[in-house]
């Protein structure tokens, strides 16, 4: 599996990178004849190529070169520098500025998706990073240990299993709207919103939620704070 993924992020460069070098071109620089074979043809030769790096870096021999990995960046840049030359008019300078426009594109696109949406959608995924970092420890040299990776992915599957069960349990018998927000609001620690609220009692409506959390504030059982958007609510008892 972990082989898989490797192959997969090499890839995943030149695809990206030609896919962003496209976006800049299209719209604007002359197309030469043919252009659709040559774009399609050019773009899975890139791609095959990119394999090339696992026999040439990655045996066991050769891992001591590692550094070398920067000029075969460098050469993949280059062949964008063709690619964009074979299937556009445009001149050597203009094909260095796009590829390289295109290069800083793919990286903070690369980068915003994993360093930015994911630890904010997936917050214990930060938590297990060192877990899935341990599982590609000495891959290089073939002896990597797919434990951490396994044990991770069957906790994640648990807690599904578990966030499962405990909204099944709202709903897996008639109570009415205080009563479903009342279970609802003791499955939380701390502060919640009312949108927490909502994500655990999909069956209700937004007045029925806003209607049994006034009836548990005007009770005592809950507390408010803020206003607007900023309103969340504490459990008294």
């Amino acid at each position: 599996m972990m082989q898989a993924v490797l192959y997969f992020e090499e890839m995943r460069l030149p695809a990206e990178l030609l896919s962003c070098l496209l976006v800049f071109l299209l719209p604007f620089a002359p197309r030469k004849p043919h252009f659709k074979r040559k774009a399609a043809v050019g773009y899975a030769i890139m791609v095959l190529i990119s394999l090339l790096y696992f026999p040439i870096f990655l045996d066991k021999e050769t891992s001591r070169f590692r550094m070398l990995t920067v000029f075969w960046y460098v050469l993949i840049m280059l062949l964008a520098m063709v690619y964009a030359r074979a299937v556009f008019v445009i001149s050597r300078c203009d094909a260095l500025y796009f590829t390289v426009s295109a290069l800083l594109s793919q990286n903070i696109v690369y980068s915003f998706y994993h360093s930015f949406i994911a630890r904010i959608l997936y917050p214990q995924l930060r938590m297990n990073l060192p877990a899935l970092s341990a599982s590609q420890d000495r891959w290089h040299e073939g002896e990597d240990d797919p434990v951490p990776f396994i044990k991770y992915l069957l906790g994640t599957i648990l807690a599904a299993y578990r966030d499962f069960e405990d909204r099944f349990a709202l709903v897996e018998t008639k109570k009415s709207a205080l009563e479903t927000v009342r279970l609802a609001t003791k499955n939380k620690i701390g502060r919640f919103t009312k949108q927490d609220i909502r994500e655990l009692c999909p069956a209700l409506s937004v007045s029925s939620v806003e209607g049994a959390l006034r009836k548990m504030v005007a009770s005592g059982e809950l507390k408010r704070e803020g206003s607007g958007k900023n309103t969340c609510y504490y459990r008294t008892t």
